[in-house]
């Protein structure tokens, strides 16, 4: 394995730990850090970048299987997803938030073939499931697709033997 990418691969699961330990955190008893990840993580998010998108999603993923079978999976949830729709605004790439998406369907795919207890299976599931519906995919213009428009189609209001 080339070395950028195991070097990426240990960022990835210092990211899924930081966001465990985040979510574990007594913030009365530790106040620092619970600040200093709360300012870490949108800020992290935001930055520019495919990389960073993509370590995110990954990260994501190794979270929630971290989480699964905890009550903390149901509070991880909506903040990865919160995280992610930031990150996929900044990265602007339609084909990495589609191949995320996909990574977490094919998760929860998975998952619901597995033999582990159902009570850890389904809350699993359903996070997978709420974090690929709830990214931003940019709807790609019909006629980048070479489909004809409705006024070529004769559907804007006139018949084609109007025209």
């Amino acid at each position: 394995m080339p070395a950028g990418e195991e070097g990426s691969g240990q960022s990835e699961h210092v990211l899924a730990q930081l966001l465990a330990m985040y979510f574990e955190l007594d913030e009365s008893a530790e106040p620092q850090a619970a600040q200093c990840l709360s300012v870490f993580f949108p800020t992290f998010a935001r930055a520019m970048g495919q990389h960073r998108f993509e370590s995110l999603g990954r990260a994501a993923q190794l979270a929630l299987r971290q989480t699964a079978g905890t009550k903390m999976l149901s509070r991880l949830t909506p903040y990865l997803l919160h995280l992610l729709q930031l990150s996929a605004a900044s990265s602007g790439s339609s084909v990495q938030t589609a191949r995320l998406m996909l990574s977490f369907l094919t998760e929860a795919h998975v998952a619901s073939n597995s033999i582990v207890k159902r009570g850890v299976v389904k809350p699993y599931m359903s996070a997978c499931c709420k974090l690929a519906a709830g990214l931003p995919m940019p709807v790609t213009p019909t006629h980048s697709l070479g489909v004809p428009s409705e006024g070529e189609l004769g559907w804007a209001g006139t018949s084609s033997s109007e025209k």
